[in-house]
């Protein structure tokens, strides 16, 4: 992962207010305020004009499902801010993190650099149509009043995904660089000169990514946590409508999967990357205790130096977190999972014991109470005959 593909993002990063214009240390340019006003001011008028067209829905909606609806549109519109407040306050942490991963070692493969970035983007493209083909035909011109503005935010939160993306891999490529240096030199018994020169190098390289991870968490830390509480809810969302809804469109069903995997693909995508920078760390502490022990029964200057080494590493282990509120690594994933099963299971039951069937089916249960639970039912039936033609163009989506 190279510069030049973090160049390419910077370009439509600027954009959109929300990223540095250019990678450049000694000449990067940041988001004007005016500008970055303007920008905030089109994502606050569209959510606020969107809000208009969406409350006579939202206000019939239970009391879970609304919570988790206004939940979601706020997360995914403090994103949107959150990442242009970044740019405009953060400007020396973005410098330095641009610099810190300018001067420490790597080595980069130019091959289909771009071309993720193309397939991307054709992905998200393609999905944007869908949307638009599915509810657009569903809902009509509803659809177009209430979401519009979700195409713009969408693609902001799509282009911090793969900000994200970019810069941790370009993190992790350089522990990778540390780690084939070490397992080369941990194969000799002999130590040159040159090998101690080099893990002089190797240990500056060390304190500059552990601040770099710094830097990082810095940045990206209210960012990253507002994209894991948005996953999260749109997760339990699509799944709590899929499984409530009697009578579901194919096509929506296949529409909500296709987004739940897109949003899980990046989230747990950039969680499972810092959880292999820190896996990293633990192969070069594993390659330079395997070199301690075989200078162990010699008090020289190589086992003296291996031991700094090893030191210096456990020092600067790096660590990731989501505005500090919790670390980010591999148990991040099954602690979200924990989460969307617990609060799903708990929907699921008010959802339930909001039913009025289940009050048909007590009914049905007491001999005493047949016909009036004959008459329920048939009530019932008469609703949703009446009502079919509502369930096939619904009033909002996911809903």
């Amino acid at each position: 992962m190279s510069f030049k593909l973090l160049e390419v993002v910077f370009q439509v990063g600027k954009i959109l207010a929300m990223s540095p214009w250019n990678s450049e240390t000694k000449t990067v340019h940041f988001p004007s305020l005016p500008y970055a006003f303007f920008v905030t001011g089109i994502y606050s008028v569209g959510l606020f004009i969107s809000a208009i067209y969406r409350y006579p829905v939202y206000v019939e909606l239970s009391s879970a499902k609304f919570t988790v609806q206004v939940l979601l549109d706020a997360s995914l519109y403090l994103i949107n801010i959150g990442t242009i407040l970044t740019a405009v306050r953060k400007k020396s942490e973005w410098r330095k993190l641009l610099l810190n991963l300018k001067i420490t070692h790597h080595k980069s493969s130019e091959n289909a650099q771009y071309l993720r970035f193309v397939i991307a983007n054709l992905v998200y493209v393609v999905l944007s149509i869908l949307e638009g083909w599915v509810y657009g035909s569903l809902m009509g011109l509803d659809f177009v009043k209430q979401y519009a503005i979700e195409y713009l935010q969408m693609y902001s939160q799509f282009i911090l995904y793969f900000l994200l993306y970019v810069v941790l891999k370009m993190l992790l490529m350089r522990y990778e660089y540390i780690t084939r240096f070490t397992s080369e030199f941990g194969k000799r018994r002999l130590l040159t000169k040159d090998y101690f020169w080099y893990l002089q190098k190797i240990k500056c390289d060390i304190c500059f990514l552990r601040e770099t991870s710094d830097l990082i968490n810095n940045i990206f830390g209210w960012p990253f946590l507002l994209i894991v509480s948005f996953t999260t809810l749109q997760i339990l969302q699509t799944i709590q409508t899929i499984l409530v809804k009697r009578r579901g469109n194919v096509s929506v069903t296949l529409y909500s999967i296709s987004m739940i995997a897109w949003h899980f693909f990046w989230t747990y995508g950039n969680i499972l990357l810092c959880g292999s920078i820190q896996d990293e760390v633990e192969k070069i502490l594993a390659v330079a205790s395997k070199m301690e022990t075989l200078f162990s029964d010699n008090k020289t200057k190589e086992s003296e130096q291996i031991r700094l080494f090893i030191n210096v590493v456990k020092e600067n282990f790096p660590n990731f977190s989501a505005a500090n509120f919790f670390d980010v690594n591999r148990k991040t994933v099954f602690q979200i999972f924990n989460t969307i099963v617990t609060f799903l299971v708990v929907m699921l039951q008010f959802e339930y014991s909001q039913d009025p069937n289940a009050v048909c089916t007590m009914m049905m249960g007491d001999s005493s109470s047949v016909t009036a639970a004959e008459r329920c039912l048939l009530k019932k039936s008469l609703e949703a005959e009446v009502t079919i033609g509502t369930l096939e163009k619904p009033r909002s989506r996911n809903i």
